[in-house]
């Protein structure tokens, strides 16, 4: 219908440039930004997906970050050990010199001042190695937690223990045990201290030939234990300071409270002089430690001591290395799988994310055509109304 009041022709044409001209716009946002949501009126569900992807992306980041830390943070202090280990290297070759009976006091002594400062340098070596103000070897960082993933609690945890001299230690000798009962007449009273009965003990010990011999010792009342220790001393030829007697534990009114207790605490070379007391048989027990801050050269024996300190000071700093390799190693493996995930969420956020240029591109060029044409179209429509008139005249 030609009418002059409403040109609905060039309504029509009008309003399919207008849905023209915004779909070419997009495609220029689209273009000109390189992403394919630009806002939530662009795909609602993708931009939700595409954030949420977002934020793990960039934890993974984080995550890769504190990984290369922790391996940092024990490589500082497997750095460390090593110079531990070095010390302690040197603290053995000075321990089996001074085993040696060519050397006199004074080379002893000298050899002692020297092991002195070795151990003043283990503590401070132990005080002072921190990573970031975190100190590694004092005992502090027995445990240690590190965030290795993009969500909450996906973390590695491992300790470093103490390297100080008073915490390295090793392994002198076995603590053999055999207790005297009450039952069998010799008690102790309730402080532990001392008998309250007379008695006898059958102790029997190895001399030096291996051969068990059997010695009566007799326990008066109101003996004390230092008493009864010289007495098995004298009995065994064991040296009091390598006898560990005392009550069997318990607490007042406990029946094992009145136990005698004699063991040994002695290296190899005497741990098994002791065979019973009492008819019961010696066993072996818990074993007898001491530490690197112990060691002393002055004496042939203290240096055969010291080399069993060292020995069991230098598998326990290596044990810690090997813990600290192991977790280095596991911390790789760690980031190389972090990365994995990380490129993959990537590809798939861009999918979701970004713009295919290709695809856009043709869609504007289309626009672009329909914009002219619409154009053409509107113009000539524009002039329909004129032909009205001319039917008038």
């Amino acid at each position: 219908m030609l009418t002059v009041n409403t040109n609905s022709t060039a309504l029509i044409a009008q309003n399919n440039l207008g849905n023209t001209q915004k779909a070419m716009e997009n495609s220029m946002l689209k273009l000109s930004t390189g992403l394919r949501i630009n806002s939530a009126a662009d795909d609602a569900a993708g931009l939700q997906i595409s954030n949420r992807m977002g934020t793990q992306i960039s934890g993974l980041d984080v995550a890769m970050r504190n990984a290369n830390d922790a391996i940092s943070m024990a490589q500082t202090a497997e750095g460390a050990m090593q110079e531990n280990t070095s010390i302690m290297g040197r603290m053995r070759d000075l321990a089996l010199q001074s085993a040696n009976d060519t050397n006199t006091a004074e080379d002893r002594a000298a050899m002692q001042k020297e092991i002195g400062q070795l151990q003043t340098e283990i503590n401070r070596i132990a005080e002072t190695t921190n990573f970031s103000g975190t100190k590694l070897l004092d005992g502090s960082a027995d445990s240690l937690s590190f965030q290795i993933g993009s969500n909450a609690n996906e973390t590695i945890t491992f300790g470093i223990g103490n390297m100080s001299t008073a915490s390295l230690e090793g392994k002198v000798g076995d603590k053999y045990t055999a207790t005297k009962s009450e039952a069998a007449g010799v008690a102790l009273d309730a402080t532990g201290t001392k008998v309250d009965a007379d008695g006898t003990l059958a102790i029997v010990s190895n001399n030096s030939a291996g051969d068990p011999v059997t010695t009566n010792i007799s326990i008066l009342k109101d003996e004390t234990i230092a008493d009864i220790t010289a007495k098995v001393a004298d009995a065994t030829g064991i040296a009091a300071d390598k006898l560990d007697i005392s009550n069997g534990g318990g607490t007042a009114g406990d029946a094992t409270l009145a136990e005698l207790h004699i063991g040994l605490k002695t290296d190899a070379a005497t741990d098994k002089a002791l065979v019973s007391i009492g008819g019961v048989a010696a066993t072996k027990g818990e074993a007898v430690n001491k530490k690197v801050s112990d060691i002393n050269l002055n004496t042939a024996a203290g240096a055969q001591e010291a080399i069993k300190i060292l020995d069991g000071a230098l598998a326990q700093v290596d044990s810690q290395r090997a813990n600290l390799g192991a977790v280095q190693n596991r911390l790789d493996s760690t980031i190389s799988n972090l990365s994995n995930i990380q490129e993959n969420m990537t590809v798939s956020q861009s999918r979701i994310l970004d713009v295919d240029f290709a695809k856009e591109t043709t869609s504007m060029t289309k626009s672009q055509m329909l914009m002219q044409a619409g154009s053409s179209v509107l113009a000539q429509a524009k002039g329909l109304p004129q032909y009205a008139v001319q039917l008038m005249g």
